[in-house]
């Protein structure tokens, strides 16, 4: 019975299932905001309580100055008894709204106010008995009564007259805290509703914001499901110029490279099928019309068949080359005294059949290279001059503020002016001028490789005097590459043109 793979979750399926970015930015902001006026409620009405309490105290410190002024300044003939000082009293400190008061004689309610009755302390036996008890001692008393759903702020201050000293008076005064609140209770309950309605509103502009500032990431994301090797020709729109717009740039650019690299890719593709078709077709056309019975015929067909199968050898060794190169990784780079180097290759390229080198001025610097790729490269250069140019090839070296000029000069025919670019190129062969089809098409494109890969260039110029000069111009560092300035580079019109 076949085992079917587990496939994996659709990715937009997984974020149907759970929050969208843009509900989680609207509910991060809106709670920010909720919990911001939450604190600031909650502070505001603390002070404000605060406040009131100590109002209510001030307020009862002058109630006890009062009744001290009141008492100690008795009318003409003084005082008859406690209970005519208690009622002075109470005709001076009037209870308001939220306050009542009630004179004591000897435990029991004598006085009450006539007016201002809204809290009537004398109602509570419990609040009369403890407050009889507390001033027992004749000490004034302030305190906080919170019993039978009362809260209330008092006075007890003992009233003495001289006229009666044996009367136990007793002045009250309450504060209700439950009606001094009750201000900010209103106050609060309409700050609560007005946050409610403004944090409905911040959510409400979050989540439009938030679809506005998100709404080119979705299309991005819509984008990348569309784009595949076969359609890359889908761009953003750039709207603005903030960081969400250079995203976008971002974006348009990586599909740019995307799409000039499957492009190279199609066309290497298409270069190497048909590189490899002509010797596959030229060995298939002998070996079908080989006569295997005659000696002759068969020996012929071997070598051109063994010839095909080496130059498809050498094909596929430089694809593999060109593979490597490509690989940011392709560089050993190393410290590497230049000036030995280039007598280094020099010598090897005597090797190189019917070539005679002559070096030329040679620059002595240490440059941080990749010493084989360098040397590969100048001797697939000095090869093709031996090659196409003929005669003598001469080698040199020059060292231009940070970066290091190797070239090699021919005295062939030279390069028409609009194909020296184009030799550098994957597959592309000169046809006319000297320069031949042999080959694979790849050399000097694997020279221009390397040079790339140092972050410099190659370079095809004529030469003084007739042939040409191929120049490989790199800096001698990593870090002189990133950070060379304008006089580092080569200024085509002020490139040497001699090899001499």
């Amino acid at each position: 019975m076949p085992v079917r793979e587990p496939t994996a979750p659709d990715a937009r399926s997984s974020d149907a299932a759970g929050f969208s970015v843009r509900a989680r930015l609207t509910l991060v902001i809106t709670l920010v905001a909720a919990l911001g006026m939450l604190a600031v409620g909650v502070a505001v009405y603390a002070v404000e309580r605060h406040r009131i309490i100590e109002s209510v105290q001030d307020q009862l410190r002058a109630d006890l100055e009062s009744t001290r002024l009141i008492v100690g300044t008795p009318p003409d003939g003084g005082w008859t008894d406690a209970s005519d000082a208690l009622a002075s009293i109470m005709r001076v400190l009037v209870p308001g709204e939220t306050s009542g008061a009630m004179g004591l004689i000897d435990g029991e309610v004598a006085l009450v106010p006539g007016v201002g009755r809204d809290v009537d302390p004398s109602a509570d036996t419990g609040f009369v008995a403890r407050v009889v008890e507390e001033t027992a001692g004749g000490d004034v008393v302030a305190g906080t009564y919170r019993e039978s759903g009362k809260d209330w702020s008092y006075l007890a201050a003992p009233v003495e007259v001289s006229s009666d000293p044996g009367a136990d008076a007793l002045f009250v005064m309450v504060y209700d805290l439950d009606l001094e609140f009750g201000g900010l209770e209103l106050s609060a309950r309409a700050y609560l509703l007005t946050a409610i309605g403004a944090v409905a509103v911040i959510a409400a502009v979050s989540w439009f914001v938030a679809t506005r500032l998100l709404r080119p990431l979705r299309e991005m994301r819509e984008m990348a499901e569309r784009v595949s090797a076969l359609s890359l020709d889908e761009r953003l729109p750039l709207r603005g110029r903030d960081d969400v717009s250079g995203l976008a740039l971002t974006m348009n650019g990586m599909l740019d490279r995307i799409d000039d690299a499957m492009a190279a890719q199609r066309r290497l593709l298409g270069d190497v099928g048909h590189e490899l078709k002509t010797p596959l077709t030229i060995v298939h056309g002998y070996l079908d019309v080989m006569d295997a019975k005659d000696p002759i015929d068969v020996e012929h067909t071997r070598r051109l068949a063994v010839d095909e199968i080496e130059r498809m050898g050498r094909l596929v060794g430089d694809l593999v080359d060109v593979a490597v190169l490509l690989d940011d990784e392709g560089l050993r780079r190393a410290h590497v005294p230049a000036g030995t180097l280039l007598r280094t290759i020099a010598q090897k390229a005597t090797m190189i059949a019917d070539t005679d080198v002559v070096l030329g001025e040679i620059a002595e610097a240490d440059a941080e290279i990749d010493a084989a790729r360098i040397t590969q490269a100048m001797l697939q250069l000095i090869q093709n001059a031996a090659t196409h140019g003929g005669g003598a090839v001469e080698i040199s070296s020059e060292l231009v503020g940070s970066r290091l000029l190797l070239r090699v000069r021919d005295h062939g025919p030279g390069i028409p002016d609009e194909d020296k670019q184009r030799i550098f190129e994957r597959f592309q062969r000169l046809q006319e001028g000297g320069r031949g089809p042999d080959g694979s098409g790849l050399g000097l494109s694997i020279v221009q490789l390397i040079a790339e890969q140092h972050g410099g260039e190659a370079l095809a110029e004529d030469a003084e005097g007739g042939g040409a000069l191929f120049t490989l111009n790199i800096p001698i560092s990593p870090s002189a590459a990133s950070g060379a300035d304008d006089a580092d580079t080569l200024d085509p019109q002020a490139r040497p043109t001699g090899g001499e």
